[in-house]
């Protein structure tokens, strides 16, 4: 299901979305990424659901910045809730939102979990 919101102050946002969200994924789409972390911070406290931030940021500028990797873990913690039918809400920038992203086959295929009994060869 497709819901457009708009009109709401930034104090209404939370409890608005805990009263409409029920279970499944939701997708909530911001202005910028300072408005898109304070609506996640307050999702957190009127939801049971897991709430994540998508950064406003491209992949590739971790190749050559020396930047904190906390964004990139976000990031890939967010797409495998989603991959997984968790429930979850995320929250993102508008410029983040529109950026292409790769097909969810390639993304399966080069994914892997590693677990504290793993053994890598």
């Amino acid at each position: 299901m497709l819901t457009n919101i708009t009109g709401l102050s930034e104090n209404q946002i939370a409890p608005y979305l805990s009263k409409v969200y029920k279970e499944g994924q939701a997708l909530v789409i911001t202005t910028n990424m300072r408005r898109a972390q304070k609506i996640a911070t307050d999702l957190a406290f009127f939801c049971d659901a897991k709430v994540f931030v998508l950064p406003d940021f491209d992949i590739a500028d971790f190749k050559y910045e020396a930047k904190s990797r906390n964004d990139l873990e976000e990031y890939l913690n967010a797409y495998s809730a989603l991959l997984s039918g968790e429930k979850c809400i995320v929250v993102t920038p508008v410029l983040s939102a529109l950026k292409k992203l790769q097909p969810k086959k390639v993304f399966v295929k080069n994914t892997f979990s590693i677990n504290l009994n793993s053994k890598i060869e």
